[in-house]
C-alpha cells in the first residue's frame, strides 16, 4: 500500500487548498475587524457607550481578536461540528468538510464544485461568527473597553511599540492559533467506505474518524 511519502504532491495540493480556504477567510475577517475599529471607536456610534474609558482604535482592533479567539472560535468550532453532523446525517457528502478530493487510477482528483460550495459554507460559519461577536461587542463594549485600554497600558510609553504589538505581533500569535485550530476543522477527518482506498494511500488511517464514529 502506497503511503502519502510516496505521493508528496498529494500532500501539497491538499495542505495548498485547505491552506486557501483559511486565506481567503481570515482575509475576510480582517478588513471587517479593521473597519469594526474605526466603528467602535467612533463617537457619533450610537450602539452604546464605553464610559469614562477612552479606548482608541488599537484597543478596539485588539478587542477584535480577542473576542474572535473567545467566544468566536468556540462558536466556529460548534457550528463546524453541527454542519457536518447534519450533512452527514442528510448524506450529502461532498459538503462534508475536507470531503473534495477523491482517487481514481492511482491519481488524485479534486471535486471543485464541491470544494467551491465548502468554501462558501466556511466564509458562512466565520461571518455568523463575527455577527454573534459583534453583537457582543456592542453589548460589552465599557468591559472591552475597560479591559483592552487596561491590556495595552504597558505600552503607553511608545506608541510606536504598541501599534506594533496591536497590528503584527498580537495579530500574528493569534493567527497562528486561530489557523491551527481551524486546520483541523477542515481538513478532511470524516471517512465514507468509498474514501477507503484515498484514506489507505494518502494518510495515516489511525488519525481520523469513521463516519460511524462521528454520529455515535
Amino acid at each position: 500500500v502506497k503511503k502519502a511519502t510516496e505521493h508528496p504532491q498529494r500532500v501539497w495540493k491538499i495542505f495548498l487548498l485547505d491552506t486557501l480556504k483559511q486565506a481567503l477567510g481570515q482575509t475576510l475577517i480582517h478588513f471587517i475587524n479593521l473597519y469594526l475599529s474605526i466603528f467602535m471607536n467612533s463617537g457619533s456610534s450610537s450602539y452604546g457607550s464605553a464610559g469614562n474609558v477612552k479606548a482608541d482604535e488599537c484597543t478596539w482592533y485588539f478587542n477584535t481578536f480577542l473576542v474572535d479567539l473567545f467566544p468566536g472560535l468556540v462558536i466556529i468550532m460548534l457550528s463546524s461540528a453541527f454542519v457536518d453532523r447534519l450533512f452527514i446525517k442528510l448524506k450529502i457528502k461532498t459538503m462534508v468538510s475536507g470531503n473534495y478530493a477523491y482517487e481514481e487510477n492511482d491519481e488524485l482528483m479534486i471535486n471543485y464544485t464541491a470544494y467551491g460550495l465548502q468554501l462558501l459554507l466556511w466564509i458562512s460559519i466565520l461571518l455568523l461568527s463575527k455577527t454573534i461577536v459583534f453583537g457582543l461587542q456592542i453589548f460589552f463594549k465599557p468591559f472591552l473597553a475597560r479591559i483592552g485600554t487596561f491590556c495595552l497600558s504597558i505600552f503607553n510609553y511608545s506608541n510606536d511599540f504598541k501599534l506594533f504589538f496591536v497590528m503584527i505581533l498580537f495579530p500574528l500569535v493569534a493567527n497562528v492559533v486561530f489557523f491551527w485550530i481551524s486546520d483541523n476543522l477542515l481538513k478532511k477527518h470524516i471517512w465514507f467506505e468509498e474514501d477507503q482506498s484515498l484514506k489507505r494511500s494518502f494518510y495515516e488511517p489511525e488519525n481520523y474518524s469513521s463516519v460511524s464514529e462521528v454520529i455515535h
